[in-house]
């Protein structure tokens, strides 16, 4: 259906403490308690490139949101769908393709803000 995105984390029963879940718009969030450091776990789901503008930002809205959230010293593994074309002077080296489409663009300049 047309806005209406879901996305989730496969994780087996994890019922201990330091365990914390949260879910927000195409977004998902789960934080593990590890030694010496927690893990953070982003998955995502980005509107399509065909998607509405505030749609789009929205998005990004909530990414930028559970980000700020996550403590600075845990490990951030950020993974989904961004539905995006990355291009030439992509932070990715020769891995780019040729061309890059507005969702690559979004990707690349949340990724630049959030360093």
């Amino acid at each position: 259906m047309r806005g209406q995105y879901s996305v989730g984390l496969g994780l087996p029963a994890l019922h201990e403490p330091g365990v914390a879940r949260g879910t927000l718009s195409a977004v998902s969030n789960v934080r593990l308690s590890g030694r010496p450091w927690n893990l953070t776990l982003i998955q995502v789901y980005a509107p399509t490139n065909q998607a509405e503008d505030q749609e789009k930002e929205n998005f990004y809205t909530c990414l930028q949101q559970v980000h700020q959230q996550i403590p600075k010293q845990d490990i951030v593994l950020l993974s989904g769908d961004f539905n995006a074309k990355t291009g030439k002077g992509a932070p990715i080296g020769k891995h780019a393709l040729r061309s890059q489409n507005d969702n690559g663009e979004r990707k690349i300049n949340s990724v630049r803000t959030s360093e």
